[in-house]
């Protein structure tokens, strides 16, 4: 039986369509397409390869379900010959070593001068180590929290029955569910996810991207722009948030019970209102949005 990757090339010249015009419709470079007929996944760009071979597949009249399935398996396949074909490099070069060629790679010792220098400067790092712990502990300032910054309740809110509120929404009002990546490993799991060309949502989205999102109730969320460090952001509601994406834009909302999100100024009606996390993921190029819903546990 003919890897899948194979049928799907045969498929395609049975239809009688050219490499060229699926690169014309899709903006799949060629060497992209030539390297998906011949199962050369590992050239791929790792985030795209899903994305590039269903568009693959739409345009020679494939089936897309089957043939991701397959391209599952052979990716699994492919990483298990992979890991075992290293671990077997380590063990032949790892028997293969004398005694001698050990002592080769062995660092060499440090000189007496050294050792001395290193004894007599770690007990004095040890003792700044701990006065200042001990500093801070005598002087440390007490926070001054505001309850109303720390609990963000609406008179709605507040006329509710505590009884009778839903324990997740109840730490969504009090402003008190930051998701971390840690807390969202350990407590949810991945419900759906979708990725999507930006132009298959409208034409009349192009770059520049500016991506915003206006709560009805307050919301936490940890937002990371390209390169710089993942903030957490606190927005109340009808607080707008405007986001312009370089690069890459990766937004972890705690909940999006009642959040509008627009991409320049085009609603986002497929965004699901639900009380558990939401990743957004936004690239510029190519133009994809990325959304990942997550539920508890059970």
């Amino acid at each position: 039986m003919a890897p899948f990757y194979e049928e799907l090339k045969s498929l395609r010249e049975k239809q009688g369509i050219d490499l060229e015009e699926i690169h014309n419709r899709t903006k799949i470079n060629l060497e992209s397409l030539q390297a998906i007929e011949s199962g050369q996944f590992d050239i791929l760009p790792t985030p795209y390869i899903r994305l590039f071979i269903k568009a693959y597949v739409i345009e020679i009249g494939g089936d897309t379900n089957e043939t991701l399935n397959q391209l599952e398996h052979h990716l699994n396949l492919m990483g298990r010959e992979s890991s075992g074909e290293s671990k077997r490099k380590r063990i032949r070069k790892s028997s293969g070593l004398s005694p001698e060629s050990d002592q080769k790679h062995l660092p060499p010792k440090p000189s007496r001068s050294m050792r001395s220098t290193l004894t007599k400067i770690l007990p004095i790092v040890i003792i700044w180590f701990f006065a200042i712990i001990i500093f801070h502990k005598i002087y440390r300032v007490p926070e001054n929290t505001d309850s109303s910054e720390q609990n963000f309740i609406s008179e709605e809110n507040m006329d509710r029955d505590p009884e009778n509120t839903d324990p997740g929404e109840q730490n969504i009002v009090n402003g008190t569910n930051f998701i971390s990546e840690e807390k969202l490993l350990t407590d949810y799991k991945l419900e759906k996810s979708d990725e999507k060309a930006i132009l298959s949502i409208s034409t009349e989205i192009t770059p520049p991207f500016s991506l915003k999102i206006i709560p009805s109730q307050s919301v936490e969320c940890l937002v990371k722009e390209d390169t710089l460090p993942s903030q957490q952001v606190v927005k109340k509601s009808g607080e707008v948030s405007t986001f312009l994406i370089e690069n890459r834009l990766d937004i972890l909302l705690n909940h999006t019970l009642g959040i509008k999100v627009t991409l320049n100024g085009e609603p986002l009606d497929d965004i699901a209102s639900q009380p558990y996390p939401l990743r957004i993921t936004l690239l510029s190029d190519p133009p994809i949005l990325g959304t990942k819903y997550y539920i508890p546990i059970d």
